[in-house]
């Protein structure tokens, strides 16, 4: 069995209200789930995981940090004592080289695809 993990970066569950919303203008499937409320859980739960970015740190969560713990599971914002947005910092990378959820799969010889020219440009 093949599992896709997609993120996208910066969207939310928002309210059902297309004043505030933009997903909530559109009622196919796919945007219905980023629309919270009673239908959500119903329909969508363990499909979707619906998670808090800020993982109890202050402040407005940032790609560096944020895309960190989802590629590592580590809470990056806690361990760098704040949201860092841009490009991973040199701790961060650190965290990426040793803790990367593609390099435990391969260490455990599961197969995993995945851009290795991102982890060239980057590191």
């Amino acid at each position: 069995m093949g599992v896709a993990l997609l993120f996208f970066d910066g969207i939310g569950i928002g309210e059902d209200n297309p004043e505030k919303n933009p997903f909530a203008r559109y009622r196919s499937k796919f945007f219905r789930a980023f629309i919270g409320g009673d239908n959500f859980k119903a329909e969508y739960e363990g499909i979707i995981v619906p998670t808090d970015a800020s993982l109890d740190v202050p402040g407005l969560p940032q790609s560096a940090t944020g895309q960190t713990v989802i590629f590592t599971g580590v809470n990056a914002p806690e361990l760098m004592n704040g949201h860092i947005n841009g490009l991973p910092t040199p701790t961060l990378r650190k965290v990426l080289l040793s803790e990367s959820i593609f390099l435990k799969l391969k260490k455990t010889w599961q197969k995993s695809d995945f851009c290795k020219r991102l982890f060239k440009t980057l590191f």
